[in-house]
């Protein structure tokens, strides 16, 4: 089944039910169509079930005229259940499609089964064998799960692993830099997921881990190779894992791994590798030797003991799709409680006694939604744990000293962040050591730096924002070389005078590199256009900063979540918008403003001893009827670039649920998404970064924004 086709096509009918008048009868008229449509092309997708829930989503829809609150609670919620199986996450028996649908078994439904219903058939009839564990989870078991246990099972193992890798890596880590005190720590962790591995009849995990228990000594010091053969043992376990989660086609054989265990066992026993077999090298793995430490810069001298800072609480397992469903209900309450808060019975006719009561519902909602959107946060440890890899084998490959610090490996994030966030700072590093780090040590101390140098990645808040700063103590940007290159691939003009910031931003750009040879890691153009590309995704920015000869900043800001936001409601013609407010500074009336026209430059308002330039958004949105009687100006602020926006009133500040705008509308310059307002209609909500940009860049690059 082509899934991206599938849930685009769910998207975009899933966007016309949320922003559009559903008891508009041309409206309902148009979702029938697609919802029929839809049928048509899972039956050529090869997704009979699917199809059958949107025929019949199609008919509810056709019977429920007009459609009431409640059926639009079962329209949702049958949208939300296709894309789930759209996505690969659950079969269409499970995901969820309310009873109310009215969906039932049909006397020719037989005739038409997809590879899973035939699936479950098989293995109802054999009544054991290979079971179907793509069913519910998409897993992919190399052989055969014991008969008690189910694919539930296979999917918790699974999904707990990754907390376990990452603190294997952090011992590893630790036990390279020379420190053995969690060698106990790190044989039980190998040991637990032995047994859990054989539980579930993973044999090459289960043979893996006991041979690299078998390993690990009580006290024993580490040798590079020692440790070495452990971090690919680790490798190999997040291989194995990903391809049992269909998250890769391939999985390398375990043998070569186990034979590099061998060599190692036989090489720390003082052994000839070539005089014994696999059971000679059992034999003598518990009477190892140790060897003498030696010391690695590689490690992390400020943030290396991660792996036990919350080991005294306790986790479980939840569904991420149920987390989502709570965090969807939870937005949807925040909307309700908007808008029976903006309605006139509240304004106008409430008693003291109700008032008071929906204060409280008021302060409950905003606790239930913080509580909500906790659920979805998780620490930036586990990407940053990724980071100190990548420099670790990169300086090692390009024989480069490289003390790697990490700070803020405790701030908080949404998973679905966290998840994305990974490419770019990957890219960031790589480049750092690649292209920021001096080739020889001798380079480093004639320019009066340690030979050792030194990588930071720290995270840290900064109002609604978190901030990521990768930097080095490197050779810095050489902007003449970068300007050159730009110049020679025709990205700016000769005689263009752009500032060394500028410069530095045009390595963003696809297809630039300065790197003289192509190399497996760099000098192919790819990699922080991929940086600012996945940024833009996530409504975040980059930007970086240089001193030639002592090093480079590269600064990331991204929301904390991209759920809900504080946002500032304002009017502009008869049309409503939201500002996020934390990127509102402050309020001007227009009336009495110091404007004054500046050539090539237009409007610019003072504020704060500085020249601001000014944006009417009736004209940048082609609104007519804008600019009324008392204009307000609006003074926002992006990675320190101001801007005034003209608009007509504001309206207050409301707590928001930022909906998807769908793949159609997705690029559109100044808009990062749509809003329920509390009187029901939608407004959009407007990409600050991008306005900003707009208004520095002269107001007719906006000219065409909505054409």
């Amino acid at each position: 089944m082509s899934e991206t086709s599938l849930e685009a096509v769910i998207e975009d009918l899933s966007m016309t039910f949320v922003l559009e008048d559903v008891t508009d009868p041309e409206c309902r008229q148009q979702l029938i169509d697609g919802f029929e449509e839809m049928a048509d092309l899972c039956r050529k997708e090869n997704a009979p079930d699917m199809a059958r829930v949107c025929q019949r989503l199609a008919a509810f829809i056709q019977e429920e005229s007009p459609l009431a609150p409640a059926a639009r609670e079962v329209v949702s919620q049958t949208l939300t259940a296709l894309q789930t199986v759209a996505r690969g996450a659950r079969a269409m028996s499970n995901a969820g499609v309310p009873d109310a649908l009215g969906l039932e078994e049909q006397p020719g439904d037989e005739g038409e089964k997809g590879p899973e219903a035939a699936g479950r058939e098989t293995t109802e009839e054999t009544g054991g064998g290979e079971r179907d564990t793509s069913r519910a989870f998409g897993l992919r078991h190399p052989g055969n799960l014991p008969d008690h246990l189910d694919e539930e099972d296979f999917a918790g193992f699974l999904f707990s692993q990754d907390t376990v890798l990452e603190n294997i890596e952090s011992l590893l880590f630790e036990l390279e830099a020379g420190d053995t005190g969690g060698l106990p720590r790190l044989k039980r962790l190998f040991h637990t997921m032995k047994g859990e591995a054989g539980f579930l009849r993973l044999d090459d995990v289960e043979k893996l881990c006991h041979r690299a228990e078998d390993l690990i000594g009580g006290d024993d010091d580490a040798t590079d190779d020692y440790v070495e053969v452990l971090f690919q043992v680790k490798d190999w376990l997040t291989q194995a894992f990903a391809y049992y989660r269909r998250k890769t086609d391939t999985c390398a054989p375990v043998d070569e791994i186990m034979q590099r265990l061998d060599k190692a066992a036989f090489e720390r026993a003082g052994g000839d590798e070539q005089s014994g077999d696999e059971h000679a090298a059992e034999a003598v793995l518990s009477e190892i030797t140790p060897q003498p430490a030696k010391a690695d810069t590689g490690g992390d001298k400020k943030g290396g003991k991660t792996g036990n800072a919350h080991a005294d609480r306790e986790y479980f397992n939840v569904d991420a799709e149920r987390i989502d469903q709570i965090v969807n209900m939870i937005g949807e309450l925040v909307v309700v409680e908007s808008m029976i808060a903006q309605s006139r019975e509240a304004t106008e006719q409430a008693s003291p006694a109700f008032t008071n009561l929906l204060s409280q519902l008021g302060k409950i909602s905003q606790g239930l939604q913080r509580s909500g959107l906790s659920l979805r946060m998780v620490p930036i440890r586990s990407v940053f744990m990724k980071l100190r890899r990548i420099v670790r084998d990169l300086s090692r490959k390009q024989n480069k000293t490289v003390q790697f610090i990490i700070t803020g490996e405790d701030t908080e994030l949404d998973k679905t962040i966290v998840d994305k966030i990974v490419d770019p700072l990957m890219h960031i590093v790589r480049n750092s050591v690649d292209h920021g780090i001096e080739d020889r040590p001798e380079n480093r101390t004639a320019a009066g730096k340690p030979e050792e140098a030194t990588i930071e990645v720290r995270a840290f808040h900064e109002g609604g924002n978190i901030c990521i700063e990768v930097a080095d103590d490197g050779l810095g940007i050489d902007t003449d070389a970068v300007r050159k290159k730009a110049e020679a691939h025709g990205l700016i003009d000769k005689d263009e005078g752009l500032a060394p910031d500028a410069v530095h931003n045009l390595i963003f750009m696809s297809g630039f590199s300065t790197a003289g040879t192509v190399t497996d890691v760099s000098g192919r153009g790819v990699g922080l256009d991929v940086v600012s590309n996945n940024l833009n995704e996530l409504k975040g920015r980059v930007s970086v900063r240089s001193d030639p000869g002592r090093g480079t900043v590269f600064s990331i800001r991204i929301p904390v979540t991209l759920a809900i936001i504080d946002g500032m409601i304002i009017r502009v013609g008869e049309k409503q918008y939201i500002i996020p407010a934390l990127s509102v500074l402050s309020l001007m009336a227009m009336e009495g403003a110091d404007i004054s026209s500046v050539y090539q430059k237009g409007e610019m308002v003072q504020f704060d001893n500085r020249f601001l330039p000014v944006l009417r958004l009736d004209r940048l949105f082609h609104i007519n009827g804008g600019d009324g009687e008392n204009p307000i100006i609006v003074v926002v602020e992006n990675e320190h670039n101001r801007a005034g926006l003209v608009v007509d009133e504001v309206l207050g500040k409301q707590q928001v649920v930022i909906k998807s705008l769908g793949a159609s509308m997705q690029h559109i310059p100044g808009v990062s998404g749509g809003a329920i307002m509390g009187d029901g209609r939608v407004g959009l909500v407007l990409d600050v970064g991008g306005i900003v940009a707009l208004a520095h860049g002269g107001e007719d690059d906006g000219a065409a924004i909505m054409d």
